[in-house]
């Protein structure tokens, strides 16, 4: 048997189709984070229990209330749109993908209840080798962040572990949501300070150089790209941001050699891993802009005017 996990706090506009798809799991179990606007009501009419937890820990708070060994959570912004049934007959730890829009990311949804949550918030799960459950998928809907407790939170965090990098990673991640691009780049140094490995490292390299581009740095937009690159050559949505650093300096050539290597290195990726995945870069976007390459090689000189480095 599987229970579900869910958080809960004013998601009355988005728990049924959740609920709906999950009902069928086994045991639904709530950790309600103070709901006041009926959405209690309705998961008590899916037959969940409900727990009230604390917003530090709440994950690892509903964990002790299950009883089987085996778990599985959703958010309540996401639907569980394929694989029920192999995550009911599933028994070993296992990535779920989950679907946003053009991207694809993969978490560890289903575990045994030996394995705990880390990080006080934003918990996460870390199991020794996990199997990728490919049958299910879930689909991500946007929702409403309350940034500014969130941050009061992080800043908590930050003041009583002041050597560890995870919070600078969280911090990173709700100013870049927030479009406080300049704020973004300052926390990003100082969680690379801390700690230079890893996929959340990487992630902010990338979302690093992005900005740098928009902000017309471009050469510092290609020293982080370039790390990314080191780390994971495979991933065509880095040779596709390099592709895109130098189709700004109208360098159309080298452009358009980078988008050629995002489709035929991305071709090369292992089908499952844990990085993200995001669909386009992979072969839409790269023919695209080759195609714009060519068409601008056609109607002007390849020379640059910006002085980029790579």
């Amino acid at each position: 048997m599987i229970t579900t996990h869910l958080l809960i706090h004013n998601d009355k506009a988005l728990i049924i189709p959740c609920l709906q798809s999950i009902k069928y799991l086994g045991p639904i179990i709530i950790g309600n984070l103070g709901s006041n606007d009926g959405t209690l009501q309705i998961c008590r009419q899916f037959g969940a229990e409900i727990y009230d937890v604390p917003a530090i820990r709440p994950h690892k708070t509903l964990a002790e209330h299950s009883t089987t060994d085996w778990n599985f959570f959703i958010h309540p912004w996401e639907v569980l749109a394929c694989g029920q049934e192999e995550i009911k007959e599933k028994k070993v730890n296992s990535y779920i993908q989950i679907f946003q829009n053009d991207t694809i990311s993969r978490e560890i949804r289903l575990w045994n209840k030996e394995i705990k949550f880390h990080n006080p918030i934003f918990e996460s799960l870390a199991a020794p080798n996990p199997e990728f459950l490919e049958t299910a998928c879930l689909y991500s809907k946007q929702h409403s962040v309350n940034y500014k407790e969130l941050i009061i939170v992080i800043e908590k965090w930050k003041s009583s572990q002041p050597t560890v990098a995870e919070p600078y990673y969280y911090h990173a991640c709700l100013l870049l949501n927030q479009g406080k691009y300049e704020d973004f780049l300052s926390v990003v140094d100082n969680y690379l300070f801390r700690k230079q490995d890893g996929i959340a490292t990487v992630n902010l390299k990338y979302y690093a150089a992005l900005i740098y581009l928009n902000l017309n740095n471009l050469n510092k937009a290609i020293y982080h790209v370039i790390g990314c690159i080191a780390v994971k050559p495979l991933m065509a949505e880095y040779w596709c941001l390099l592709g895109d650093i130098h189709y700004r300096a109208n360098e159309y050539k080298k452009a358009m050699a980078f988008y050629e290597n995002a489709i035929v290195l991305g071709s090369k990726r292992p089908g499952l891993d844990e990085w993200p995945v995001e669909i386009s870069k992979y072969k839409e976007y790269p023919n695209k802009m080759i195609n714009s390459c060519k068409d601008m090689l056609n109607n002007s000189k390849d020379k640059g005017i910006y002085n980029v480095k790579g």
